[in-house]
């Protein structure tokens, strides 16, 4: 069984974080009758739909931005804002969907830079009766989960862009991809990963995360967990890449909410370097390709990553639809090939079918 692109999920079934577009001033009126995008298969939410969609995203909100045990209100100081849903699109296909835009607002009406989300809800998920909607998947990644396991009620709302679905211009988070160091040693196996630097986009910065053990960062991704933990994950794995008879480095970086559970996990990615140690630079960055499933949003961790000429080979863990946040049951390998400077995924295969 055999995928080509794809995404990873992010959190259990609606239990997921929301995530952040860049700063813009969204004033969107809704339209009388069925948007154009998505082929008329999308309209603007019934008066009693955007209430019941409002009241949901403000209990997101209360659970996303709680302090966590593991971090200290006075490291990041909790954001007094509260959640304003501006656009909201609703699939007319069954099982229903809807698409909102949301902005954070302060006490004193000032929007919250880098605070505006794309949220995906699906209906008949709430844990209440008198809550019909839940959160189902995670808004920056909504461009990218167009895969043949897409259900057309998700196409219709976010394929091939969900911000034109809504109305609104596509942003650009300016996240911080490139990255170069300069370090003392002799080559990338004396490097001290315990305190390297990493690029600001595998947890959604704009700037390079520097690591003391762990870091904690803003996130532009998902603003409301009130701090975002970015620690390194497995052992350093080595492998000459580029063929020039150095070995490069791939490091495993997790992002969380400081949780300390499964479900605390937010993202996980493996960035790649090469170059001697006193001038180091970021090959690429490699995430996890899971395509988008039906029933289990899930964080998907690499299990480890392999060095060898032309490729890097990325073996990660793969979630049927009733597997745990804890526990994946299948497995995979994504084959990134280098070729012109870059990494680019080529094909993820199932080595073991999750239950």
């Amino acid at each position: 069984m055999a995928y080509n692109g794809g995404v990873k999920p992010e959190r259990t079934v609606a239990v997921v974080a929301l995530a952040v577009v860049l700063f813009l001033p969204i004033a969107v009126a809704l339209s009388a009758g069925a948007s154009s995008a998505g082929g008329g298969q999308v309209r603007p939410p019934t008066p009693r739909e955007r209430v019941d969609i409002t009241r949901t995203v403000r209990s997101i909100w209360s659970y996303e931005s709680r302090s966590r045990p593991c971090c200290t209100r006075a490291a990041v100081p909790l954001l007094k804002a509260h959640p304003v849903v501006v656009s909201v699109r609703v699939s007319m296909g069954k099982p229903g969907f809807a698409l909102a835009a949301v902005k954070l607002v302060r006490p004193d009406g000032a929007t919250v830079r880098w605070g505006e989300s794309l949220v995906l809800l699906t209906r008949g998920g709430g844990d209440l009766p008198h809550d019909p909607w839940a959160e189902a998947w995670d808004g920056t990644r909504l461009p990218f989960i167009c895969t043949g396991t897409t259900p057309q009620t998700i196409r219709a709302l976010v394929c091939p862009n969900p911000w034109a679905t809504l109305g609104l211009p596509t942003p650009n988070l300016h996240l911080q991809r490139r990255l170069t160091l300069s370090m003392d040693g002799t080559d990338l196996h004396h490097v001290d990963w315990k305190h390297v630097s990493v690029p600001g986009a595998v947890c959604g910065s704009a700037r390079p995360i520097q690591l003391a053990g762990t870091a904690l960062i803003r996130s532009r991704l998902w603003p409301w967990w009130p701090r975002v933990v970015v620690s390194g994950g497995p052992p350093v794995t080595y492998g000459d890449v580029t063929g020039d008879g150095r070995d490069e480095a791939a490091f495993v970086v997790e992002c969380s909410n400081g949780g300390g559970t499964a479900d605390g996990q937010i993202a996980f990615a493996a960035v790649v370097y090469t170059g001697s140690a006193h001038n180091v630079r970021v090959l690429g960055i490699v995430t996890p390709r899971q395509p988008f499933p039906a029933l289990a949003v899930i964080p998907v961790p690499l299990l480890n990553v392999t060095l060898r000429h032309g490729e890097v080979i990325s073996h990660e863990f793969w979630y049927g639809p009733h597997d745990g946040t804890c526990c994946s049951s299948g497995r995979a390998t994504t084959t990134w090939r280098y070729r012109h400077g870059a990494l680019t995924p080529r094909r993820t295969v199932v080595t073991r079918k999750p239950h």
